[in-house]
């Protein structure tokens, strides 16, 4: 994981380098953003992995044990 922060900053860069890394932006040495790539992944796969709802569902499953 990167650490860059939000002055430092260059968008088009930082997209890029996510695509292999995790990107945290801090201000003032907080952190404030997560930056993930999501290159690969279709439009239902990021609405799914960042639905809570979606993981309390897969947990009622033995298969996930």
């Amino acid at each position: 994981m990167k650490v860059i922060g939000l002055k430092e900053t260059n968008l088009d860069a930082c997209v890029s380098e996510a695509q292999h890394e995790k990107i945290v932006i801090t201000r003032n040495g907080e952190p404030v953003a997560l930056v993930v790539g999501v290159a690969g992944l279709d439009a239902e796969q990021l609405e799914l992995g960042s639905n809570p709802e979606f993981w309390k569902l897969m947990q009622t499953f033995d298969f996930w044990i």
